[in-house]
């Protein structure tokens, strides 16, 4: 899972990890940029999973699971807003 999905050097290395066959990568961002820059970078075919993130479903999903990842190296889940 990449948070930063909109970032160049993210989708090469996604590209990277399709064409080596190593894993299925999933990009966290914003679906129309993420295929923009990879159409600037000459990456026509998206072999991987993209997540808007914006949409609440998903970011709570993926920010649960990351903490379970994660929380006995220190991360810590910050409560959801209300406003």
């Amino acid at each position: 899972m990449f948070p930063e999905g909109e970032h160049d050097s993210i989708i090469r290395a996604a590209r990277d990890i399709v064409d080596q066959k190593i894993a299925m990568p999933v990009l966290l961002g914003n679906e129309k940029a993420i295929r923009a820059k990879a159409a600037e970078l000459g990456i026509e075919q998206l072999e991987f999973e993209i997540v808007n993130v914006p949409n609440p479903e998903h970011g709570a999903a993926y920010a649960d699971a990351l903490y379970d990842l994660r929380k006995r190296k220190g991360v810590t889940l910050r409560p959801p807003k209300t406003s």
